[in-house]
């Protein structure tokens, strides 16, 4: 059985990847780490920051409709949330979707 810290450490890593311009490796990383998230529904904030970075990656490589259905899908685990929490993510996502059009 995984740990349930190891999908944090694989999205920092996956970040990282991002950050370093290596959006092909950080894609799998984040697409791995993704799903390890839904299947355990371990943490929305975590879920929708992975989605976040791993939108930016897809986004990189020239996928961009998958990107957008990615990010666009934070509504998923923020919904399980209370309104009106976690009000920088929230803008974080309506940045990324109003300029990545």
């Amino acid at each position: 059985v995984e740990s349930p810290l190891i999908p944090y450490a694989t999205w920092g890593l996956g970040v990282a990847q991002l950050r370093l311009g290596d959006a092909r490796t950080a894609k799998a990383t984040l697409a791995r780490t993704l799903q390890t998230i839904d299947a355990t529904e371990l943490d929305p904030i975590l879920n929708s920051e992975t989605r976040l970075a791993l939108g930016d990656a897809l986004w990189k490589l020239g996928e961009k409709a998958r990107a957008k259905q990615v990010v666009t899908d934070t509504a998923i685990p923020l919904g399980k949330l209370p309104p009106g929490t976690n009000k920088v993510l929230r803008a974080r996502i309506q940045t990324w979707l109003g300029t990545h059009r």
